[in-house]
């Protein structure tokens, strides 16, 4: 403010690096130690340092108290920001600001308020926002605050927030030293003027210390000082005389708007007319006893009868303050401002009053068009700015402040200070300072020597329902912190304001102030008078001269005289004379009667409430009950006795009266009844105060309110601070879901592992037994079977769960027919000697039998020759084992033996490898092979062949030795299974049994062997063998690792014969996934099958390939063992997860989860540990329905969550809704709808799924073929593995809140990554699913893989993913058992809800609807034509009247409003539309389609058109002339004899008119879209209902209907009244909606494949898929608004329609998007013609270019 140095600019929270320094000057020194012993208001002029005071206390107080905090009032949002800025510049502590732009009202959550106290040491405020958190219990007074500083103190009285802070919570506090943790803060009062009124000033002074618990002070020892820093203006006084009343000042617009007002006619008045209406049809029928008025009825007279007496109307009375203004600004300023005036508001409301102009949102239609006809009728002159003509119109006053003006400006320019002239003038109307700024800115004598702005007020509320709010629209020319802004920097030197000025605003000091206006109090007279605080100022106040002077003169003498008195002896009197003063002052009337003989409290939080602020909290609550977009949801308050006698609002009341609009007065006492919305389910919504007891109607109303409130809190409708519940109910849950990732990601990063479940692992028991060498591992033995190939013995860890052949694993490869596999559990049988029953049990094997260790080396065989490179030659810890049967039936008879052959040659090959000395690692290879050391004997096992095996160790190594020339052989694994195809020709011969080759030994894929080219080939053909070779030949390296050096460019290759012809394996590795029909099967031939036909040939030389020692059939297990054991681990993880938390053994219940207590399960509970209970229902569930709901799209499976998810979201949904409904009988439908959202919210879903453990299940990682590798059970320490029971997690953890390789490795294949797009994206080959070191066999695959690692990405888990999987589940259930299943589920995750079964809460929800008789009035006859509409009868018919009562339905108290029934239908509707979509036969759409073709039904204007054609027609009768046909009618048809005939009068019924409502804008609203539809339906029908194939969804001219929400909201509350009257009967439900056509519509969509994609969803899909930038411009002109579509910048669409209001803009936005799709022609299969055309697209932009250039 101005008491500072200039602030930086402001901010929320900020702590200055570097501290201004401070000088205190000796009075404010004085005021500071005065503080520091007692409260004290200070009292000190504008300009003087009072904020420096302030500050300055601040500091100390932080010193002593640095546990709470000081907080700083001050009464506007600009003064706070302004305050802000200084206390930030100069205390090194967090200050933090709290106003209105922050919506602290919405802080519902105490923790937002905690975070506000506990990271801020002093905070600035409103007083009204600390009034608010102190009275909900968001801030304690003693506890949280240990200094309160008032800006501005003099306002702490009345009604004042100031006041209100310390009368409720000050008062009560123990004083300081008595308790310190909750006393009473130290009190800090800034002011200028300590008064706030101009009576009896001793008697206002003590009750501003009173009220402040504090002294009024000022300097009395260093007044000296005071006066050196602080300058008083010289006072002046200017006379003016005011016109004569005998000869008025004329003006000729001014005298037709005065003819207008005399015409008004209050009878013609649209409200008037509009509430007459309303009365008639409220009436009573004429009856005999009379039938009693209802409440409504006499509600609406007095508001009639209120309107004829005041006439008060919008329009009459906008009028005749419009009328006032103008005469006063006549008689003020002169004729020429008043035609000014006139004629520039009547402009402006012209083209507010226009019916589609939204200038003014708040002007109803009606009002519109009735202000308008009158505005247009007056015929008004535009002002003449001639000077002659200003000059002559101007009143003496405005001569004599001019005069005035250029006097001091002349003073001020001839002094000797130098400062340039500034001045301010107050006045007090806006209006006349609209005028006046006009007048000056063209007068001659004022518009060249002064630069002029204007303040006005900031208050701009959006509900002002008044003409003269147009005003406000005149001056939106420049913030007011712009003008400001130019006044301090001299661009303006005049300033005409109002009241804003005087206080709360940072204004630079001025030479010279005038008021216009006298000031009206000593407040304003001295806080005015701050404002001229140069060293040589003026302060210049103008008086009429026939009236004022002795009164104004007089006034402000005695002010001077008073102050003066207070700042001298007279002050040390009174500070002496304070306490007693305190304690002698009583009462004084400044509340309403009664306003805290009431309290709530709530025992919880301290917050408390009274009958003083009882109504606003009454009204903020039915505020935000209702989503309804055409009612005003507000309490009604009817005073008894009433303002008006019933009848008085009568022609024939009216004409009896002499005057017809006067009324008796009463004095009181009153009542008060307040009505709340019928939208609340509540047992009474009527509050009375009875019996008359309030000496004021607010008295009664606050008590009649307070009551209300009272009873909204004993029904449980508020929460612990006295509020209404907002937001979700539980805030807490996304902190514990984000805590709770927080600590999976911690488990990942200390143990090194990933945190789901390993499918493969043992279980707790029974994995080890008692051997030989001590305790070692057990193996569980199964026999695998494969189509066409021999049986396998497959060894696991954990009890295999046995697959049947029809269950199994389905293998599709090119060219063959479906392989199926089983997995058999060899079990044997024993008796139970207890139970003296037989039983059966896995059949084991210990880990050191010899078997096992056969196993281990067929499976590091089978593997090693497509994956070694991510394989370690010595590590056989495989969580799995495989090894061909010994058992041989007749159909593997030759394959078991061709398998036999090569196992032979394999021992012949190890032979040759190692001969009879040690194994070696070859020199400079190391990195080649992970093992420091491999010594392999014939007892450890030879590489690929059985323990205990005859190997020759004679030195017949003919073909490979030669090549050695008696050096030692050194092994290397990765050439344990290969040998060069030339040495393999020499010792076996060129057959045609082999069925791998590699190009080179050392490195690259094996490739498939086609036979040998004998014959020569051309020279072409050889020529592109050495290109090859030339190309990509290495340097040559003997088998002994020594280098060759050969130039291979000056030799020319010799290509020696024959030759291999080899061609690729096909890509293809997952076999899990069916072919795409262009590789189906074909005949198949005698290959391994595994390639498609015609892949191109390769010719390779023998000498530098190598033969890898596979059989056919060896061939075939290494392709399809990685895709079926992939199966076979997802099926273990499903079945896991069913035995975990749904078997008969294992279905415990969870503690339910809650946010002060979060506990992530370290292990899931083992089937074998978990107490036996009953068996859950869900594991009914099959395990392949179930293992789609388990399974991430992230997976790359053939079917994952997606559909489950959108079908389980809708049951979820659903249930929860029908729960919620039951259990809250008294929520209104925003308690519903916040509980329901946040019960299915992402984030409560999520922590469930963490609480629960579910997310350990989820199969996210992809089987990349290339990349897999087998399972080991043993991780090395650093490496990536999948063991979790070991893991033990601190609970406590807090970092982010997504995760990386959380979920399932289920075959132990890499996890891919995802890309941006949530696509399988592969990690790279040097890393592990969590970047680790893996399995590394070569040095150089590993040095590539390292490179290639650092640009994979982790899997996350986030917690859609969590949530999606949730609700897959529940889809799953709900799919198997319908909804009784699926509420098992939903059950199962609790959700924090109380759960009863559907068939419980539809019991108990019919059993309390009340019986029909019970409604207390006749059942409408409309009732019976909506039940005739919608095909159904109703038992209860007290819910189809509630599903049609409007909320604004005031006729019948007991009759709640449909809200409710809507809520329940729209999940209902939800639930049909989306189980249709789930269902059609043939079609399995996509998650996105399925969410399309739902929201083309279920949105609301696809409703409204549904409401809008629902009808029943009748047949009535009535007589018609008989016209003859050659005669016509007769002339005079009276005289005429006439015969008639009964003839059909065809009568129609709609369902939008059966709505119950008494709401005016509704009454409108139904006709105006009835209209709209009747000329739209057609073209919407034949796009609905045409039976061409094809066809769009008719988007836009479903939009153009314009139709209000409770057009849609009737047909969901029929729906959800339906559901209840049928007891939840769902084929009722689709006959319900099959009847009123939203089935067959739904029907037609996806029989005619009709494209239901939104328009401008699919031109903006277009513009992101072709890089494109769209913008949408809009642009009126005549009447008529276009919407112009720039694709880049440039135009391509233009559509215009006519502008009937906001709504016209949205409509011609779909139809230029509608227009441009058919000018992009983006409906035709892969087009990308016209603007979409890439090469248009590029000369367009070349183009665009060079416009810019030139």
């Amino acid at each position: 403010m101005e008491d500072a140095a200039a602030p930086p600019s402001p901010s929320t929270s900020t702590t200055p690096t570097a501290m201004p320094l401070l000088t205190t000057r000796p009075y404010q020194q004085e005021m500071l130690d005065l503080s520091l012993r007692k409260n004290v208001i200070i009292a000190l002029d504008t300009g003087s340092g009072k904020t420096h005071i302030a500050i300055l206390r601040i500091k100390h107080e932080r010193e002593r108290e640095s546990t709470k905090l000081c907080w700083f009032l001050a009464p506007t949002v600009a003064l706070c920001t302004q305050q802000h800025a200084v206390l930030t510049t100069y205390l090194p502590t967090s200050v933090g600001i709290v106003s209105g732009s922050h919506y602290p009202d919405q802080w519902k959550d105490a923790s937002l308020w905690r975070l506000v106290l506990d990271t801020h040491r002093v905070v600035v405020s409103t007083p009204q926002v600390l009034l608010d958190a102190l009275r909900h219990g968001y801030v304690k007074l003693g506890e949280d605050i240990s200094l309160l500083v008032l800006d501005e103190a003099h306002h702490a009285v009345d009604r004042h927030p100031y006041n209100m802070i310390m009368q409720e919570f000050y008062v009560g506090l123990p004083k300081r030293g008595v308790d310190e943790e909750a006393c009473k803060p130290a009190i800090l009062g800034l002011s200028a003027s300590p008064i706030y009124g101009s009576g009896d000033i001793e008697k206002e002074f003590r009750i501003i210390e009173r009220n402040l618990d504090s002294s009024i002070c000022t300097p009395h020892t260093h007044t000296e000082s005071l006066a050196e820093h602080v300058h008083r203006p010289i006072f002046k006084h200017a006379g003016y005389f005011s016109p004569d009343p005998s000869n008025p000042p004329f003006s000729t617009n001014v005298a037709v708007l005065e003819g207008a007002v005399a015409a008004l006619d209050i009878e013609a008045d649209p409200y008037v007319i509009a509430t007459r209406k309303q009365l008639a049809q409220l009436a009573p029928p004429p009856a005999t006893p009379p039938i009693p008025y209802s409440r409504e009825y006499l509600r609406m007279e007095q508001k009639l009868a209120k309107a004829l007496t005041t006439e008060s109307t919008f329009t009459h009375k906008g009028l005749r303050d419009f009328l006032r203004s103008s005469q006063d600004i006549l008689s003020s300023l002169g004729p020429w401002a008043a035609d000014w005036f006139v004629y520039t508001v009547v402009e402006h409301a012209r083209r507010a009053s226009n019916p589609y102009s939204n200038i003014m949102m708040t002007w109803k239609s009606a009002e519109k068009r009735y202000l308008q006809g009158i505005l247009n009728g007056l015929t008004l002159s535009p002002v003449s700015y001639y000077v002659d003509d200003i000059v002559d119109e101007c009143s003496d006053k405005v001569r004599v402040l001019i005069q005035s003006l250029l006097d001091e400006k002349e003073e001020a320019e001839q002094g000797d200070s130098g400062e340039p002239y500034s001045g301010l003038v107050f006045v007090q109307r806006r209006d006349a300072v609209l005028a006046l700024a006009e007048l000056l800115k063209h007068h001659p004598a004022t518009k060249d020597a002064f630069r002029i702005g204007i303040l006005l007020g900031s208050s701009d509320s959006t509900h002002r329902h008044s003409m003269m709010d147009i005003t406000r629209q005149l001056v939106r020319t420049q913030p007011q912190q712009t003008t400001l802004s130019e006044f301090k920097t001299g661009d303006l030197n005049l300033i005409i304001s109002t009241s804003v000025a005087e206080e709360g605003i940072d204004i630079q000091a001025c030479g010279s102030v005038v008021r216009w206006d006298p000031p009206q109090n000593m407040a304003s007279w001295v806080q005015s008078r701050g404002r001229a605080r140069r060293r040589r100022s003026t302060f210049v106040v103008m008086y009429d001269v026939n009236e004022e002077k002795d009164g104004v003169v007089g006034r402000v003498e005695r002010w001077k005289m008073m102050e003066d008195a207070m700042r001298s002896g007279w002050g040390l009197q009174r500070e002496a004379q304070a306490e007693k003063r305190l304690i002698e002052l009583g009462e004084d009337g400044r509340y309403e009667e009664g306003d805290f003989d009431e309290e709530l409290r709530s025992e919880t939080t301290g917050a408390t409430m009274n009958p003083h602020s009882a109504v606003s909290h009454l009204s903020h609550f039915c505020a935000i009950i209702s989503r309804s977009d055409s009612l005003n949801n507000r309490p009604i308050y009817d005073i008894d006795p009433p303002d008006f006698a019933i009848g008085s609002s009568s022609h024939s009341f009216l004409r009896s009266q002499s005057h017809p609009y006067t009324q008796p007065s009463y004095a009181g006492p009153w009542s008060s009844t307040v009505t709340l919305p019928t939208s609340l389910p509540i047992p009474n919504r009527t509050f009375c105060t009875l019996p008359r007891t309030y000496g004021s109607k607010l008295a009664a109303h606050r008590h009649a309110a307070f009551k209300a409130y009272k009873a909204l809190w004993e029904w449980g409708l508020l929460n612990e601070n006295l509020l209404p519940f907002t937001g979700g109910l539980d805030a807490g849950v996304e902190e514990d879901v984000k805590r709770m990732l927080e600590e999976v990601a911690k488990r990942e990063g200390e143990v090194g592992i990933g945190t789901g479940i390993d499918p493969w692992k043992a279980s707790p028991r029974g994995d080890l037994e008692e051997g030989a060498g001590g305790m070692r591992k057990v193996w569980y033995v199964s026999e695998m079977k494969i189509d066409g190939l021999p049986t396998l013995r497959f060894f696991t860890l954990k009890p295999m769960v046995r697959v049947e052949k029809e269950d199994g694993p389905k293998l599709y490869r090119p060219g063959k027919d479906t392989t199926h596999v089983s997995v058999l559990p060899k079990m044997r049988s024993f008796v139970d000697v207890d139970a003296e029953d037989e039983n059966e049990e896995h059949v084991t094997i210990g880990d050191g039998e010899e078997v096992i260790a056969k196993a281990k080396a067929w499976t590091r065989m089978i593997f090693w020759c497509f994956y070694n490179a991510r394989m370690e030659w010595d590590d056989t810890d495989f969580s799995y084992l495989l090894l061909p049967s010994a058992e041989e039936s007749a159909e593997s008879k030759d394959a078991m033996e061709a398998m036999r052959m090569w196992d032979e040659r394999r021992e012949w090959l190890m032979e040759q490898r190692l001969g009879r000395s040690e194994v070696l690692v070859e020199a400079g290879d190391s990195d080649a092979n992970s093992s420091s050391a491999s010594f392999v004997t014939a007892e450890d096992g030879m590489p690929g062949v059985a323990a205990g095996s005859s190997i020759s160790t004679s030195n017949a190594l003919s073909p490979v030795t030669s090549k050695l020339k008696g050096k030692v052989a050194k092994f290397r694994s990765d050439l344990a299974f290969l040998l060069e195809a030339d040495a393999y020709a020499e010792r076996f011969g060129y057959g045609e049994d082999i069925v791998m080759v590699k190009k080179h030994l050392s490195f690259g894929r094996p490739l498939k062997f086609v036979g040998w080219q004998w014959e020569t080939l051309s020279e072409e053909e050889e020529d592109s063998v050495r290109e090859v070779y030339r190309r990509k030949r290495p340097a040559k390296t003997s088998i002994e690792g020594e280098a060759m050096d050969v130039d291979v460019e000056e030799e020319k290759l010799e290509i020696p014969y024959p030759l291999l012809i080899v061609e690729s394996f096909p890509p293809r590795t997952n076999f899990l996934h069916p072919l795409p029909p262009a590789s189906l099967p074909k005949a198949s031939d005698a290959d391994v099958g595994m390639a498609d036909p015609g892949p191109p040939r390769t010719y390779l030389i023998p000498a530098n390939s190598g033969i890898a020692f596979y059989s056919f059939e060896e061939a075939e297990y290494v392709f399809l063992l990685p895709s079926i054991l992939r199966w076979l681990g997802i099926h273990l993880t499903v079945h896991s997860f069913r035995d975990t938390h749904w078997s008969a053994k294992t279905a415990v219940e969870s503690p339910p989860s809650t946010p002060s207590s979060v506990t992530l399960p370290t292990n899931p509970p083992s089937p074998v540990e978990a107490e036996e209970t009953t068996p859950s229902p869900l594991a009914s569930i099959p395990l392949p329905l179930l293992t789609v709901a388990l399974t991430a799209p992230s997976s790359g499976e053939r079917h994952n969550y997606q559909r489950l998810e959108t079908l389980g979201d809708a049951v979820l949904k659903y249930v929860v809704g029908l729960q919620l409904y039951a259990e809250y009988p008294m929520w209104h439908e925003g308690y519903l709808t916040r509980a329901k959202d946040h019960a299915v919210a992402n984030a409560r879903l999520a922590k469930e799924s963490l609480g629960k453990g579910v997310w350990r299940w989820i199969v996210r990682d992809t089987m990349l073929g290339k990349k897999w590798l087998p399972r080991y059970s043993t991780p090395r320490p650093g490496e990536r593995g999948e063991d979790i029971q070991e893991n033990r997690m601190d609970t406590s953890s807090s970092i982010s809140s997504k995760v990386s390789d959380g979920g399932v490795s289920a075959g132990g294949g890499i996890i891919a990554a995802l890309d941006a797009d949530g696509a399988p994206k592969a990690v790279g080959d040097g890393e592990e699913r969590d970047g680790s070191k893996k399995r590394v066999g070569k040095g150089k695959a590993k040095e590539k893989g390292k490179r290639k690692g650092k640009k994979g990405k982790k899997n996350q888990l986030s917690t859609k993913v969590l949530a999606d999987v949730i609700e897959s589940l529940i889809g799953a259930a709900y799919e198997h058992g319908g909804f009784d299943l699926g509420y098992e589920c939903v059950k199962f995750f609790d959700l924090g809800i109380k759960w009863q079964p559907l068939a419980t809460r539809l019991t108990s929800i019919l059993f309390a609807v009340r019986p029909d008789s019970d409604v207390g009035v006749p059942i409408p006859p409309q009732i019976k034509d909506v039940e005739a509409m919608i095909g159904y009868t109703f038992q209860h018919k007290i819910l189809l009247i509630e599903a049609l009562t409007h909320a604004s339905y005031r006729e019948h108290v007991t009759t709640i409003s449909y809200e409710r029934l809507e809520f329940l239908g729209d999940g209902i509707l939800d639930m049909v539309a989306t189980d249709y979509l789930y269902h059609v036969p043939g079609k399995e759409y996509s998650p996105g389609h399925m969410h399309l073709r739902k929201s083309a039904v279920v949105n609301g204007h696809f409703l409204a058109y549904i409401c809008l054609g629902l009808k029943r027609t009748y047949e009535a009768i009535m007589p018609q002339p008989i016209i003859d046909a050659n005669e016509g009618m007769p002339s005079n048809p009276w005289t005429a004899h006439l015969e008639f005939s009964p003839a059909v009068d065809t009568q129609v019924i709609y369902l939008w008119q059966c709505l119950l409502h008494s709401n005016q804008q509704v009454m409108e609203d139904q006709t105006n879209t009835f209209t709209r539809y009747e000329k739209r339906k057609e073209e919407i029908r034949e796009a609905l209902e045409g039976n061409e194939s094809g066809g769009v969804f008719p988007w836009a001219a479903l939009t153009r209907l314009q139709a209000p929400k409770f057009f849609s909201d009737i047909v969901e509350s029929i729906i959800g009244a339906v559901y209840i009257d049928s007891g939840g009967n769902m084929d009722v439900i689709k006959g319900v909606l099959r009847h009123i056509g939203i089935l067959p519509v739904l029907e037609r969509i996806v029989e005619r494949d009709m494209d239901i994609l939104h328009p401008v969803s699919r031109l903006s899909m277009w513009a992101s898929r072709n890089e494109r930038e769209i913008e949408y411009v809009f642009e009126k002109e005549r009447g008529d608004i276009s919407c112009v579509i720039l694709v880049d910048g440039v135009e391509e669409v233009r559509e215009k329609d006519s502008y009937r209001g906001k709504s016209s803009q949205e409509e011609v936005k779909f139809m230029a998007a509608e227009k441009a799709i058919r000018v992009f022609k983006l409906r035709d299969v892969g087009s990308l013609s016209g603007v979409g055309d890439k090469k248009t697209r590029k000369a367009k932009a070349k183009a665009k270019g060079k416009r810019r250039e030139d």
